[in-house]
């Protein structure tokens, strides 16, 4: 996939994982779109590690969630 492709892959991939957390944690999506940017997911699919870009929107926010529950003053 070239460069340009993927970006806009990307870019529609992160739009959706906002939505989906933004929905699943009951909050706007200026707060969800804050929590995602400060996410070592986000870090991982800008830089394309692991193929993770090619994963469900659904199961990343999830995922995320899940796995980095200090973004959400979970400790």
């Amino acid at each position: 996939m070239s460069d340009t492709a993927f970006d806009y892959y990307a870019q529609r991939l992160e739009q959706s994982i906002i939505i989906h957390l933004a929905e699943m944690k009951g909050v706007d999506l200026s707060v969800a779109m804050d929590w995602y940017y400060r996410s070592r997911l986000a870090d991982q699919i800008s830089r394309n590690e692991y193929d993770i870009a090619f994963l469900d929107s659904k199961y990343l926010a999830r995922d995320l969630i899940e796995n980095e529950p200090e973004i959400f003053g979970i400790r």
